[in-house]
C-alpha cells in the first residue's frame, strides 16, 4: 500500500513501493485522498472555485501519474484509489491487511520545516503493518510530463 499526494516525497515512495513489489513479487495499491473545499477540515471556502472539477482533474491526474509510474515496472500489478476521505483514516484502514505502507515524510500540505508530516506521524502511530517513510531529500522523482 502507498499514500500519494503528488508530492515528490510521495512519488518517491510510489517508486520505492513498486521497486519492492518487483522483488518479492507483490502487487502496489495506491491510494489518493481527496478532501472536498468547504469542508470542516478546510480553513476557509474558497470563493468562485467549482470544487467538483477541482476533484475531477485531480483524480484524472492521480490516475494518468500512477499509470505512467507503473509502467517502469510492468510485471508489478498496480491498483488505484481515489476516495474522498481524511488521508490519515483512510490509509490506516487501507493498510490493515497491507504487508508495508509506504509513504513520504511530509505531503504537499506539510510546510518544510517538518521532518514527518502529520499523515505519516499518524501512520507511525496506528498503521496496522510496518511503515516505511521515503525522505524527499534521498530520491527525487519528477512527475512524468503531461
Amino acid at each position: 500500500m502507498v499514500g500519494i499526494d503528488g508530492s515528490p516525497a510521495s512519488l518517491a515512495a510510489f517508486e520505492f513501493a513498486l521497486e519492492e513489489a518487483a522483488l518479492r513479487g507483490g502487487t502496489v495499491a495506491a491510494l489518493c485522498c481527496w478532501e472536498e473545499c468547504g469542508s470542516p477540515s478546510w480553513q476557509e471556502p474558497l470563493p468562485f472555485v467549482d470544487s467538483h472539477a477541482l476533484r475531477r482533474g485531480a483524480e484524472a491526474r492521480f490516475h494518468e501519474v500512477a499509470s505512467q509510474l507503473a509502467r517502469r515496472h510492468p510485471d508489478v500489478p498496480v491498483t488505484t484509489e481515489f476516495v474522498i476521505e481524511r488521508p490519515q483514516r483512510a490509509l490506516i484502514d487501507s493498510a490493515k491487511d497491507a504487508t508495508l505502507l509506504v509513504l513520504g515524510n511530509r505531503g504537499n500540505e506539510s510546510p518544510t520545516c517538518l521532518l514527518l508530516g502529520p499523515v505519516t506521524q499518524t501512520a507511525l502511530l496506528e498503521a496496522w503493518c510496518p511503515v516505511v517513510v521515503i525522505p524527499t531529500a534521498n530520491l527525487r522523482p519528477r512527475l512524468p510530463p503531461r
